[in-house]
């Protein structure tokens, strides 16, 4: 062993490392008897393991890559410029020096990339290189966001075409689109198949079992288990809606207290950060909370009748929905708190509308709230409830029917404890019927029980109080 160690200091070189198989070692193969016993390999099993399958680890380019990548491509366009002039027209080697760099990187035709990989990015492959920069960074590629008329064209196209041959939608679309691109779109934003909104409950059921097999991180095989569910879809329901680490209902102070913390570190906007320190809340949740109850820049106070003029105004020009760019154009004001005020004034103008047609009575204006100190959402107070009052028992009831059971009914109808039933005097035997008791008829009880010489330790009190 010391004997290689040498070797290798001598040569000044390192031991290689072994390439990485896509194939590992199994525990049990998949036909086997009951004893463990397997078949024995036949030939295509055997060359397979002579020659093993390597499988490059995926590694997204680096911005100094990228650079690298488009300076090999102008150098060798370059090159290629210029042994076309010095065969042809010798006259014009010098226009080559005056080209700009964007038209020096426009050409794909008879680039080189063996060696563009090799002197200019030594870290990929030839083959990477050349997807990299024709998918990727060539600066012809439309990279802006779709617009409503470029998906409807890229709708009707993948009709036409079956959904088959995506660089020939790409060309047909005319929008300088790759292919990947064309089908990313299309698969992930407007296959009708595939956008499912709503979940199902047996959808949850069998995400949460494939969460629990496969495990937070490979998505692509939860996927296969749905139908017309991408590995992202998957991600984000479970995130944000099935984990059960996430914690719903109140905001501690704690909560609160991280948040506005996390919040002076990474800034607004990094939600997805700070969510990572405010424990069993989601990202969406931390943005809501801050930017509704914690913003010291948000206005938390009732709408003056301008910013209901500005509201209006921005929504007939910006169009309905567009919140965040809306409340971007008004101070003080947040998406959620655009979008709730417009929900009530126009709901204030349907019911105005009504009124002056004459479908509704005509109600008089509500006053507007007074300003005051800055107000908590209703989640965040605590509201006191006003102790119940104590009800009557029966047991007071059963104990004064027994003191007053000999008493005369004439007695009791001048206190207004029964009522005087139609064609019947008070000089004969009542039926005695239980009526609500009223102010008077709890004075008349006070002499009653006085006359009737009733224990003092009889409470009074609390029917007096709940006589009303």
């Amino acid at each position: 062993m010391q004997k290689e160690i040498r070797e290798l200091y001598l040569l000044g070189g390192r031991p290689a490392k072994k390439p990485t198989t896509a194939t590992t070692k199994q525990s049990l193969q998949f036909f086997s008897e009951f004893e463990g016993e397997a078949p024995p390999d036949n030939v295509d099993t055997l060359l397979r393991r002579q020659q093993p399958l390597l499988v490059d680890k995926f590694r997204r380019w680096t911005e100094k890559e990228r650079q690298n990548l488009a300076k090999g491509v102008r150098q060798q366009n370059m090159k290629i410029l210029g042994q076309k002039y010095f065969n042809q027209e010798k006259s014009k080697l010098w226009e080559v020096a005056k080209k700009s760099d964007r038209e020096l990187e426009m050409n794909l035709e008879g680039l080189d990339w063996n060696l563009i990989s090799k002197y200019h990015v030594p870290t990929r492959k030839p083959n990477e290189c050349a997807i990299q920069w024709s998918c990727h960074d060539h600066p012809l590629i439309n990279k802006e966001e779709w617009s409503k008329q470029e998906s409807h064209r890229l709708v009707e196209i993948v009709k036409e075409m079956g959904g088959r041959n995506w660089p020939e939608i790409a060309v047909r679309l005319g929008t300088n689109r790759t292919a990947v691109s064309c089908f990313k779109q299309y698969q992930s934003k407007l296959n009708s198949a595939m956008i499912r909104n709503r979940w199902t409950e047996e959808e949850d059921n069998i995400l949460r079992e494939a969460v629990h097999v496969y495990g937070e991180r490979n998505w692509q095989q939860v996927a296969h288990c749905l139908d017309n569910r991408t590995g992202q879809q998957c991600l984000h329901r479970w995130s944000k809606t099935l984990n059960p680490a996430i914690r719903r209902g109140r905001w501690t102070n704690e909560e609160d207290e991280a948040l506005r913390s996390a919040v002076e570190v990474y800034g607004p906007g990094n939600w997805v950060k700070i969510q990572q320190h405010v424990l069993g809340r989601t990202d969406v949740q931390c943005r809501e909370r801050y930017m509704n109850v914690l913003c010291p820049d948000v206005e938390q106070g009732p709408w003056a009748t301008e910013e209901d003029d500005r509201l209006r105004k921005l929504v007939s020009e910006i169009g309905a929905g567009k919140w965040s760019q809306i409340s971007s154009h008004i101070e003080g004001r947040t998406d959620n708190q655009c979008w709730r005020r417009w929900k009530m004034l126009v709901a204030e103008e349907k019911l105005k509308k009504l009124e002056e047609a004459g479908a509704l009575p005509l109600s008089k204006p509500r006053k507007a709230p007074k300003k005051g100190p800055e107000r908590k959402r209703r989640s965040d107070i605590g509201r006191k409830r006003k102790p119940r009052k104590p009800l009557s028992t029966a047991i007071q009831i059963r104990q004064l029917k027994e003191k007053m059971k000999d008493t005369h009914p004439s007695i009791l109808q001048s206190f207004k404890l029964i009522p005087v039933k139609k064609n019947q005097s008070t000089g004969g035997s009542a039926h005695v019927r239980p009526v609500a008791p009223t102010m008077a008829t709890v004075e008349g009880f006070g002499r009653l029980l006085t006359t009737l010489k009733i224990p003092n330790n009889f409470d009074t009190g609390r029917l007096r109080m709940h006589s009303t």
